[in-house]
């Protein structure tokens, strides 16, 4: 899995700025730049955020219209470098599922797909299971989507700014990890404990969250 972000984006913003010593370098490398990326896809029900080549089988709900990936958006065929296979979709309810040709549907006449939003939708009035059915693993789609072609390479403004923020949190509240309250004299106060994702980062992730097909 690409990182969002690289540590010297991280080092900008945080309090070692001017004073960074290597003694960091593993930490945030190695623990927290991974730590931040995986809880971003997690939280937004994503497997990465690699723009790579995928195949999805998926299990649509009886009188479903809708296909959601989980990797959007998703790419446009090209002929390379490097080279991108179209979007193809095939719809099998034999046993067992071979996804044969006679089994592949048309993009533009049997359903469209809204590239950025990863959503595929049927063309008519039918569903993509018929009503009283959900047989698994009915649809096949391959395709390619998803965001990073490297480390940081690839990576939305609005997003790499957010992971930038959590990485610093992590990074600057190192030493109260798990904290979520500290006891004062006459009381006590609460923290945001580093492992929450605060509401600043959620609403951004919120425009990068996919969903299920169940």
């Amino acid at each position: 899995m690409f990182s969002l972000i690289q540590s010297a984006e991280v080092k900008q913003l945080s309090k070692a700025t001017g004073e960074w010593g290597s003694q960091f370098d593993y930490l945030i490398d190695q623990i927290i730049i991974p730590a931040v990326t995986q809880s971003f896809a997690t939280y937004c029900h994503r497997p990465d955020w690699d723009k790579a080549a995928r195949v999805e089988y998926l299990s649509p709900r009886p009188g479903a219209r809708r296909l959601f990936l989980s990797s959007p958006p998703v790419a446009a065929a090209q002929v390379g470098p490097p080279i991108i296979e179209a979007l193809r979709l095939y719809r099998d309810i034999s046993l067992p599922r071979a996804y044969g040709a006679d089994t592949e549907l048309v993009n533009g006449t049997d359903f469209f797909v809204f590239e950025e939003e990863g959503v595929i939708e049927r063309v008519g009035c039918t569903g993509w299971s018929w009503v009283g059915w959900g047989w698994p693993k009915t649809i096949k789609v391959t395709y390619t989507g998803g965001y990073l072609t490297d480390n940081a390479v690839g990576c939305p403004a609005d997003l790499k700014l957010a992971a930038i923020t959590q990485a610093k949190i992590l990074f600057d509240r190192r030493d109260q990890m798990g904290i979520t309250g500290q006891s004062l004299e006459g009381g006590s106060i609460s923290l945001l404990t580093p492992l929450n994702l605060p509401k600043a980062v959620t609403i951004t992730l919120d425009n990068y969250r996919v969903f299920g097909n169940g």
